[in-house]
């Protein structure tokens, strides 16, 4: 009965367990899937920003004015 409602058998120590019934674990709850997309979205454009403030300190400005 409890590999049923908690597939931990498959789950390695500290990771993340599926849950019979929990919005997340089956996806069921479309308010939470939109939240989490949005917080994905977020995620990725401050990574993309970050990156690119990376890249423009790495490079001097003057490598595109070569006169």
């Amino acid at each position: 009965m409890q590999d049923e409602t908690n597939n931990s058998a498959a789950a390695p120590h500290g990771a993340l367990e599926y849950r019979k019934g929990c919005p997340a674990c089956e996806h069921s709850d479309p308010v939470l899937e939109r939240e989490l997309q949005a917080f994905a979205q977020l995620l990725f454009d401050i990574y993309l920003w970050d990156r690119e403030k990376e890249r423009q300190r790495d490079c001097p400005p003057e490598i595109d004015n070569i006169p």
